[in-house]
């Protein structure tokens, strides 16, 4: 579903409840090549607050926060802030939420781009059935990540010889 304006005051009350939450927030505020305000900028840096009351008032079963490295590396305290926030959620007394966070690269799991991005996952404690574990990267792709990898390469990977034409153009890597 989509929603043009979260800051709008019905946002979290027409907003249906769903079992899987997924919301990236604005990267300017919070990106090396932004305006470096992160919550302090007043339209984009604040975002995240109203994904935060949706979370905690929606209660979705599983929920993934996506945004740039730079949250961790230049401001390391918002990213604390959603952590403390998401585990400080409580139902009767008791954590709503298993919250976990990782800076994961698309270039490891088979997109052509060098994109790191931090993930905030929550699994509701009440449904949990497994501890989540974080995607590993894919081997065959962690010598020069896959940006020179193309599908004919892996087919000829995976039902052919077992090595990537790649390695012998890059060798270097």
């Amino acid at each position: 579903m989509y929603f043009d304006n979260v800051f709008d005051v019905n946002f979290v009350k027409n907003a249906p409840t769903v079992d899987f939450f997924l919301a990236g927030f604005p990267c300017q505020p919070f990106s090396v090549q932004g305006c470096h305000l992160g919550t302090a900028d007043p339209s984009n840096g604040t975002v995240i607050y109203k994904l935060l009351e949706y979370i905690s008032k929606k209660t979705p079963r599983t929920f993934v926060l996506e945004n740039v490295k730079g949250l961790v590396n230049q401001h390391p305290e918002t990213l604390f802030e959603i952590m403390k926030y998401l585990r400080g959620l409580k139902i009767m007394g008791r954590p709503v939420y298993t919250v976990l966070w990782a800076c994961l690269n698309a270039k490891n799991f088979g997109l052509p781009q060098n994109r790191e991005r931090v993930l905030v996952v929550g699994l509701m404690n009440e449904f949990k059935i497994a501890e989540f574990v974080w995607p590993v990267a894919a081997p065959w792709l962690s010598k020069c990540g896959c940006q020179n990898v193309t599908i004919f390469e892996l087919r000829k990977f995976f039902f052919g010889e077992g090595k990537l034409l790649s390695d012998k153009k890059n060798e270097a890597c």
